[in-house]
C-alpha cells in the first residue's frame, strides 16, 4: 500500500484518479493549505515526477533527487486553475485531440531561494525578501510576475512572463542558491514541478524581450531551440499566474 499511499491521512490508498483517498482527505489538504507534504521514495507520485525530472536532464546523470514534497492548495487556488483551464479547453477543444484540458503540461520552474524550506524536512515557508521560492509556495506566481513587470527580474528573453521548461538540467547554471547553511544543515539544490494550462503556443527561435502576452489566438509562448535559435534549451512562458501553479518541491 505504500507506493499508493494517500499522502495526507497517510492510512489508505490513493483514489486511482485523484490525489488523495477521498474528498475528505481533500477538503483537510486544502483546509490547511498551503502545506508541504512529504513523499516517500518509491510513491506513484513520486515515481512520475522523477521520471518527467530524469527524462529532461541534459547533463547526464541526473543527479538523485534527495527529497519531493507534494504542494498542497486551498479551494480558491484550485478553482481558480480549474476555471482557467476551462476557459482555455473552450478556445482550443485540445481533449479532442487526445491532449489534457487545455492542453495542460507538466514544466520546471526554479528560483532564488534564501532559506532550508524541505532540508530536513522543514516546511514553514519564509519571508525573506530575498527569496521567490516562498512567495511562491504560499500564493502562487503573482508576486513574482509583479516583480518580473516591474523591475525585469531574471531577465525578459520572451518578455513579462513566467519562464517553464521541459529540461530540468537548465536552472542549474544560474540558480543563485542564497541559503547558507547551519552547521548541521545539508545544503540541496531545488525546483518546482508545476502543472501549466498551455493552450495553443506560439513558437520562436528569436529572443521578443518587449512582450507583455503572447500574440493574439495564442496562450503562451515556446522558445525553440534548435539551428538558429537564440535558444539552448526550450522556454515555456505564460503572461498570467492563473495558468500555473506550485505542485511538487524538489530537492537534489
Amino acid at each position: 500500500m505504500s507506493k499508493y499511499l494517500c499522502l495526507q491521512c497517510r492510512q489508505r490508498p490513493k483514489s486511482s484518479d485523484h490525489t488523495f483517498c477521498s474528498p475528505e482527505c481533500g477538503r483537510a489538504a486544502a483546509n490547511y493549505a498551503p502545506n508541504l507534504l512529504w513523499i516517500p521514495p518509491g510513491h506513484v507520485q513520486f515515481e512520475n515526477v522523477a521520471q518527467h525530472w530524469n527524462n529532461g536532464w541534459k547533463k547526464r546523470p541526473a543527479p538523485a533527487i534527495r527529497a519531493m514534497y507534494l504542494v498542497t492548495w486551498d479551494k480558491k487556488t484550485r478553482d481558480d486553475l480549474e476555471k482557467y483551464r476551462r476557459e482555455v479547453e473552450t478556445q482550443t477543444n485540445y481533449r479532442e485531440k487526445g491532449r489534457f484540458e487545455g492542453n495542460e503540461q507538466k514544466r520546471f520552474w526554479g528560483v532564488d531561494r534564501a532559506c532550508g524550506i524541505g532540508e530536513n524536512g522543514v516546511t514553514a515557508m519564509c519571508f525573506k525578501a530575498q527569496c521567490w521560492l516562498c512567495p511562491a509556495l504560499r500564493n502562487g506566481f503573482r508576486e513574482y510576475l509583479t516583480e518580473k513587470r516591474n523591475t525585469g527580474l531574471h531577465g525578459t528573453r520572451l518578455g513579462y512572463g513566467i519562464y517553464t521548461t521541459r529540461t530540468s538540467s537548465k536552472y542549474v547554471d544560474f540558480l543563485a542558491l542564497l541559503h547558507v547553511p547551519m552547521p548541521d544543515l545539508t545544503v540541496a539544490s531545488e525546483q518546482l514541478a508545476t502543472p501549466v494550462v498551455i493552450g495553443n503556443s506560439y513558437s520562436t527561435k528569436t529572443e521578443q524581450p518587449f512582450w507583455h502576452s503572447p500574440p493574439a489566438g495564442y496562450h503562451s509562448v515556446l522558445g525553440e531551440p534548435g539551428p538558429g535559435s537564440s535558444f539552448r534549451d526550450d522556454e515555456l512562458v505564460v503572461y498570467t499566474e492563473r495558468a500555473i501553479r506550485p505542485a511538487y518541491l524538489i530537492l537534489y
